[in-house]
C-alpha cells in the first residue's frame, strides 16, 4: 500500500465514524415529553434522519429516553450527546447503557463528561463523605477506578 492509498484509507474511515443526526427535546408545553419525542423521532427517521440523540435535562433522564426511543422506532440510531457523570455511580451508568443498548437492539451510542456546571460539580460527591447515603453511596469516577 502507498502512502497516498494509506492517507486515503484513513480519510474514508475517519469520515465513516462521523455520524449525522438531530438533537432532540421535548416540544414546550407538550403532554407528555416522551410520546412527544418519539413522534419527533418517528418522523425524523422517516425523513432519513440516521440517528437522534438526547441531552440530559432535569426533566428527564436521556440514557431512558434513548431506551424508549430506540425501542420504539426500530432502524434509528440513538444515543446520548453527553450524560454527566459526577454525581452517579458509574456501575448504574453501565447498567443504564446496558439497557439502553439491548433496548435499540445495538443501535445505542453514549457520551459522557466529567460533570456539568447546570447539573453540579463533579468534583463534588452528592453523598455525606462518609459515603452513606440512604444505603447508597455515590462516588467520583476517578475514586471508583
Amino acid at each position: 500500500m502507498t502512502d497516498h492509498q494509506a492517507q486515503a484509507a484513513g480519510a474514508a474511515g475517519s469520515a465513516a465514524a462521523r455520524r449525522i443526526g438531530l438533537l432532540l427535546r421535548p416540544t414546550p408545553g407538550a403532554g407528555n415529553d416522551v410520546h412527544d419525542v418519539v413522534e419527533q423521532a418517528r418522523v425524523a427517521h422517516a425523513l432519513g434522519v440516521p440517528a437522534v440523540w438526547f441531552g440530559q435535562r432535569y426533566d428527564y433522564d436521556s440514557l431512558s429516553l434513548s431506551a424508549v426511543v430506540g425501542a420504539a422506532v426500530p432502524g434509528l440510531r440513538v444515543g446520548t450527546s453527553v450524560v454527566p457523570i459526577g454525581h452517579r455511580h458509574p456501575l448504574v451508568v453501565a447498567g443504564q447503557a446496558k439497557t439502553a443498548q439491548a433496548a435499540a437492539g445495538g443501535r445505542f451510542d453514549l457520551g459522557l463528561v466529567p460533570g456539568s456546571r447546570r447539573l453540579g460539580d463533579s468534583r463534588r460527591s452528592a453523598a455525606p463523605r462518609s459515603g452513606r447515603s440512604g444505603g447508597c453511596a455515590s462516588t467520583s469516577p476517578r475514586s471508583a477506578l
